[in-house]
């Protein structure tokens, strides 16, 4: 597994540890989570699609014996200025590593928790640099807005109902956020807690397998109705997978129409 990088040449400046292993479907960029490093999801990456390349990184924080993306405070919000710092130094890494590793295509984000939530901040930052984003138990990296538009990137987001790191709704907001400026946003809610479960793993393979089909045999990655709109329906249905071009919430009990 390669995991350093010695002797590299002038052009490519491995600011960041980590580890690629090479396959032929659509990259997987890694973004652990908080005490995590570069080889933590890649079982997981192994898991969803075990045929792509598979490009882990370690985050640059030193934190709980392990790495972080960015710093958070004592009460748990994010640092919004260092994710601002560190966001375009990541998104520098993964270009030249694309390069580097000749992935081919633009990869597809994976993230966890610390890691998912600098994934959101790529997508918000850097349009193009990502093919789409897998979001466990992130929220908004920013309070205020960039500016930038996303042309219909795909993006899953999947909470959990009862994630003590989170607060209810933080997803979903995100997703909200992500659906203003033009992202496909597939958003989930289960009945679990802060880590990652089978049953966030089969919804993750379901969809990038639709990801992976032409644009025109998608279903649940397109459009959406407005936050508001969204939030009723959220309240209204326990446990919701939310498809934005459906205009529906559907729950394992009932369909909620929006």
């Amino acid at each position: 597994m390669d995991n350093t990088i010695d002797a590299e040449p002038p052009s490519y400046s491995a600011t960041h540890p980590h580890c690629f292993l090479p396959g032929t479907d659509t990259p997987l960029v890694l973004l652990h989570g908080s005490g995590g490093n570069e080889c933590d999801l890649l079982p997981l990456a192994a898991e969803l699609a075990p045929n792509a390349a598979k490009f882990g990184i370690r985050g640059p924080v030193a934190i709980d014996g392990g790495y972080a993306f960015f710093h958070r405070f004592p009460d748990r919000r994010v640092d919004e200025a260092d994710i601002e710092a560190k966001a375009p130094v990541l998104a520098a890494f993964i270009e030249a590593s694309r390069a580097r590793y000749d992935f081919g295509k633009p990869p597809i984000a994976v993230g966890f928790s610390n890691g998912a939530i600098m994934a959101a901040a790529l997508l918000l930052t850097r349009p193009g640099l990502l093919a789409g984003a897998i979001l466990f138990r992130p929220l908004i990296p920013f309070t205020h807005d960039l500016g930038h538009r996303l042309d219909n990137t795909p993006v899953l987001i999947v909470d959990g109902e009862k994630d003590s790191r989170r607060s209810p709704g933080d997803g979903l907001r995100l997703a909200e956020r992500l659906t203003r400026v033009g992202a496909s946003v597939s958003y989930h809610v289960l009945p679990v807690g802060h880590a990652i479960t089978a049953e966030d793993k089969k919804i993750a393979r379901a969809w990038l397998e639709a990801v992976a089909r032409p644009k025109a045999d998608r279903h649940g990655l397109r459009g959406a109705p407005t936050g508001a709109v969204l939030l009723a329906a959220f309240q209204a249905c326990p446990h919701p997978e939310v498809d934005f071009d459906t205009e529906s919430v559907r729950s394992p009990v009932r369909d909620v129409a929006l």
